[in-house]
């Protein structure tokens, strides 16, 4: 069995340290073997049955009223069973709740009744079948649920049911929200063997039962302010932000230093002679308010002294710390409220926020202190530091302006980087281009030089041919009008020249090289 860890409030925590928002009760269970063949396994079936929750008062005085328990039992039908809160699927389904109803105590006439729950085993899970068969054999485990709150209401009028009670006053649980419903090795007892249900469960509406963090703070101030024999009572829903709180403390400050200015006043009103009690009452007020009109300037003065007399007995109880007083230290009251936002600040806001209530805070304490006052013996360590916070500081500033500085270079960097790779990408594609470009260039040679070698060989049969009649026809020779013909030799040479022209203007446009200069020497 596994034992209920518990953190400082109270509250159950998982293997984790971390707190859990519901409680557990049981009660013992029995197994039922039914002679059924189960659809999916081919076995018989198998089933759990006990109370899985009762109306009785548990022993920390807290009951689930009837109607909570009927909300519970609609909720479980059809519900997943677990082992020992755990939820691992699959090895911690034990099986699902098959039937839940509610059955009137064998002491009925005390209004009790059970929730039971029968649940049938998944037998495909080896765990559940062997809790089941442990339970067969004699085992005591119970049932344990776990919910949360959604209706409750604190008993006061109970004296057995609040010598139970921890921190907390007992209370009638009138609506529960259930979670889910476990098999747990909690030997059973009687039928009031309820484990703390409500303790540590969070409620859907309204406060948290349990005291929370700033809570827990608030607590802590207090009872250290109580040590020092202060004592107050916070204003409910008081939600001055903590400029108003410290203005507030300077405006206390004020006052305790005009109280300061009659010694008199400290011991309260039996050393006031009785015009003065007579001011600080409003009778004299009263008497002036009827006078003669002649009078009106001594009792606008007489009024203003009865003002200053009642604002120096508020303040009064300042320097009279006074135990059993609800509220004796209004200034002692906003450094709590100082102190509590604070710890709402270190809880859950920023490092801005947590650094604006500390400085708030130090507002506060330092309106506490008298004018004028001055520590006899200073502190050099605080100094020191301070020294040493002052340099940090500046070493911060100046490595951030550094920082600033390499920050621009390198984005300059990354400026002309980029500008670079772009021209580099440009000259790539300009010299692929310029490759086709070339290629192109060098086919066209190749098929103008073919064009050159099959002149070259006319030219070869031309000079080869004999003249005569036939050369003359081959070579467009033509006889004159005057029946003589065109020298032989002239014409073949005019030809040679016809077809050089013909080449040179072929292979104009065609890059130079040494075998195009060759040709055009033809």
């Amino acid at each position: 069995m596994k034992p209920l860890l518990r953190n400082e409030q109270g509250q159950r925590i998982d293997r984790f340290g971390r707190a859990m928002d519901f409680e557990t009760f049981s009660k013992a269970i029995k197994a039922v073997r039914v002679l059924a063949k189960d659809s999916t396994s081919g076995k018989d079936e198998l089933y759990l049955e006990a109370p899985a929750s009762s109306n009785v008062v548990d022993r920390m005085g807290d009951r689930i009223m009837l109607s909570a328990q009927k909300q519970m039992e609609s909720a479980a039908r059809g519900m997943t069973i677990f082992l020992n809160h755990e939820y691992d699927v699959p090895e911690d389904v034990a099986g699902s709740c098959d039937e839940s109803y509610l059955r009137a105590a064998a002491d009925e006439a005390d209004g009790i009744f059970d929730l039971w729950v029968k649940t049938k085993i998944n037998q495909q899970n080896p765990r559940a079948v062997k809790t089941w068969e442990l339970i067969e054999a004699g085992a005591k485990l119970g049932y344990s649920i776990g919910g949360a709150l959604l209706e409750y209401e604190f008993v006061q009028d109970d004296e057995k049911r609040n010598a139970r009670a921890g921190w907390m006053p007992p209370a009638d649980i009138t609506g529960i929200d259930l979670y889910e419903i476990s098999i747990v090795g909690i030997p059973a007892n009687q039928r009031a063997i309820i484990d703390d249900v409500v303790k540590g469960l969070s409620l859907k509406t309204g406060l948290s039962r349990p005291e929370t963090k700033a809570q827990l703070k608030q607590r802590e101030i207090q009872k250290k302010l109580l040590e020092q024999g202060i004592t107050f009572a916070p204003e409910a829903g008081d939600d001055k932000s903590i400029a108003e709180i410290a203005a507030d403390a300077d405006a206390e400050k004020q006052k305790a230093d005009k109280e300061k200015a009659d010694d008199k006043n400290f011991a309260g009103e039996q050393d006031m002679p009785e015009d003065r009690k007579a001011v600080e009452d409003g009778s004299a007020v009263v008497e002036v308010a009827a006078a003669d009109d002649a009078d009106k300037d001594a009792a606008a003065k007489l009024e203003a002294d009865a003002a200053a007399a009642r604002n120096v007995q508020e303040t009064s109880a300042v320097a009279t710390k006074a135990p059993g007083d609800e509220l004796a230290e209004p200034t002692v009251k906003k450094l709590y409220k100082c102190m509590k936002s604070l710890s709402k600040a270190m809880d859950h806001g920023t490092c801005a926020t947590a650094d604006k209530h500390v400085k708030s805070a130090n507002d506060v304490l330092l309106s506490l202190i008298p004018a004028g006052y001055a520590d006899p013996e200073p502190d050099q360590d605080d100094k020191s530091a301070d020294d040493i916070t002052i340099k940090l500081c500046a070493d911060t500033s100046e490595l951030q302006a550094q920082l600033k500085t390499l920050q621009e270079q390198l984005d300059a960097l990354k400026s002309e980087n980029e500008q670079v790779s772009l021209k580099r990408s440009e000259a790539q594609a300009a010299l692929v281009t310029t490759k086709a470009e070339h290629d192109a260039l060098n086919v066209a040679l190749e098929e103008k030089r073919k064009e050159a070698d099959d002149l070259d060989a006319r030219l070869t049969q031309l000079k080869a041919y004999p003249l005569g009649h036939k050369t003359k026809a081959a070579i467009g020779g033509s006889y004159s009008g005057s029946g003589s013909t065109v020298d032989p030799e002239r014409r073949k040479s005019e030809t040679e020249a016809d077809l050089k022209v013909e080449l040179r203007s072929r292979l104009a446009g065609i890059p130079e090289d040494p075998r195009s200069r060759q040709t055009a020497s033809l």
